[in-house]
C-alpha cells in the first residue's frame, strides 16, 4: 500500500476497522513503508509482500506471479474465508488463480473505470506525438483491458463499486444481483479534529497529485481572475509535484506568466496526519478533476470526502460520483467540469459570503459524512456482504 492513491487508503482503513471488530485480516501488497507498517502492527494485521530485492522493480505481470506464490504460502498456513481485491487489472490473475486453486469467494472493489484509468496511464508512458496514432492505440488498449476486467468481474462472487456512476458503467456486463454500491469511507476521528490556525490563515486549497487529469491549471486560471480585494491571499497546491515533472513545469510557467509566484505555493506531499489542518483552515478547497479530456478516471474522490469531514467548504467539478455526496449549495458546491467561468462565479460568491452562511455549509458537510460515510458504518456494509457470501 503506497503513501498515495485513494484505493490504497481505502484498503488500509477498511482492514483496520474490520480487524478492530475481531476479524483476522492478512494484507498482501508490493508497496510498503514505515507509516503503513506501523498502522498494520497497531491494528494487529499481518502483511506479506515480495522481497525488498524485487519489490521496486516489479511490473504488473511479475507482481501477480509473486502474489500467487505468497497466496500459496499463506493458504498453507492460514484458514482463508474470502479474498478481497482492490484492482481487477493489477491483481486480476491473482483472483482467478485463487478462485480455481482454493475455491474461495472473491470480492472486487471498483474505484474507477479501469480501462479508462489504465488506458490513460499507458498513453502517458508511450508519449506518442501523433494524435491519430495515440487514439487508435488507446482504443485498442482500452478494449483489451475492458475484456479482461469484465471477465474477472463475471467470475467473482461480488462486485462493490464506490459510486453508482461506476456501477452503472459495468452493469450491462455483470449480473446486477451481485453488484453493490458502497461509497468511500472517511476516518472521522482524524479529519474532524478541532485545530488552531496555521501560520498563514487566508488561503484557498487544492489537494491531489499534480498531473493533467487533476486539471490544476483550471484552479490557477480561476484564482487569477478573482478580485484582488476579496480573494484569498494565497493558493496552496498540496500533492506530489514530481509525479509528472512536465505538467508541474507547465503550471509553474503559467503561474509566472500570470504574475502569481508569490501567491501560489507548491506544498508537495502532506501526510494524512497533518492534512486535516490544511482542510480545516482553508477558506475553501477546490477539486478540479476533468471528465472532458480525461473521462472516467475518477470514482468517488477521497479529497472531496476528507474536505467535507474536516468542515471545509468544498467546491468540486461535477465528475463521476461527486454529485452523489455533494448537494449543490447545501453541503458544498458543484461546477461543470472544465468550466472556468462557473468556477470563478462560485468562488467570487464565496469570497464575499458572510461567515454564518459558510458555517452552515461546513456544518452540513461534516454532518453528512458523520451520518453516512464514517468508516465504522462503511465497514459494517462490507462485513454484511462478506458474511452473506462466505456463510
Amino acid at each position: 500500500v503506497s503513501k498515495e492513491g485513494g484505493n490504497s487508503l481505502q484498503a488500509l482503513n477498511l482492514a483496520g476497522q474490520i480487524s478492530s471488530m475481531g476479524h483476522k485480516i492478512i494484507i498482501i501488497t508490493s508497496n510498503t513503508n514505515n507509516r503503513v507498517n506501523i498502522f498494520l502492527k497497531k491494528n494487529n494485521i499481518r502483511i506479506y509482500s515480495p522481497s525488498k530485492k524485487n519489490k521496486e522493480s516489479l511490473n504488473t505481470l511479475k507482481k501477480q506471479i509473486e502474489f500467487i506464490k505468497i497466496i500459496n504460502f499463506v493458504a498453507s498456513k492460514e484458514k482463508v474465508d474470502l479474498i478481497q481485491l482492490f484492482d481487477p487489472i493489477s491483481t486480476g490473475l491473482v483472483g482467478l488463480y485463487s478462485l480455481i486453486r482454493f475455491q474461495k469467494p472473491i470480492v472486487i472493489r471498483l474505484g474507477t473505470i479501469f480501462e479508462k484509468f489504465y488506458g490513460y496511464k499507458i498513453k502517458n508512458i508511450l508519449r506518442i506525438s501523433n494524435r491519430n496514432a495515440i487514439k487508435k492505440i488507446e482504443f485498442i488498449i482500452e478494449k483489451i483491458i475492458k475484456f479482461f476486467c469484465v471477465f474477472v468481474l463475471i467470475k467473482c462472487k461480488s462486485v462493490i463499486a464506490n459510486s453508482s456512476y461506476i456501477k452503472n458503467h459495468y452493469k450491462p456486463f455483470i449480473d446486477g444481483n451481485k453488484m453493490y454500491v458502497i461509497h468511500n469511507g472517511v476516518d472521522i476521528e482524524k479529519f474532524s479534529k478541532n485545530v488552531g490556525f496555521l501560520k498563514h490563515n487566508d488561503y484557498a486549497l487544492s489537494v491531489g497529485r499534480i498531473e493533467p487529469r487533476k486539471s490544476i491549471n483550471i484552479i490557477i486560471k480561476a484564482y487569477s481572475k478573482l478580485s484582488l480585494k476579496t480573494r484569498p491571499k494565497e493558493l496552496y497546491l498540496i500533492g506530489d509535484y514530481n509525479f509528472d515533472p512536465d505538467y508541474t513545469e507547465l503550471l509553474k510557467n503559467l503561474i509566472k506568466k500570470l504574475g502569481l509566484k508569490e501567491n501560489i505555493i507548491f506544498k508537495g506531499f502532506v501526510s494524512q496526519n497533518y492534512l486535516y489542518k490544511y482542510y480545516k483552515n482553508a477558506r475553501y478547497t477546490i477539486f478540479s478533476s476533468n471528465d472532458r479530456f480525461f473521462p472516467m478516471t475518477e470514482g468517488l474522490p477521497n479529497v472531496v470526502l476528507e474536505a467535507m469531514a474536516s468542515g471545509a467548504v468544498i467546491v468540486a467539478s461535477n465528475v463521476a460520483g461527486v454529485s452523489e455526496v455533494i448537494r449543490n449549495g447545501e453541503n458544498g458546491f458543484l461546477y461543470s467540469s472544465n468550466s472556468i467561468s462557473e468556477l470563478i462565479e462560485i468562488l467570487s460568491i464565496l469570497d464575499e459570503a458572510p461567515d454564518n452562511y459558510l458555517d452552515i455549509i461546513k456544518n452540513n458537510a461534516t454532518s453528512y459524512i458523520l451520518n453516512n460515510l464514517n468508516f465504522r458504518k462503511i465497514c459494517r456494509k462490507y462485513l454484511k456482504i462478506y458474511h452473506n457470501i462466505s456463510n
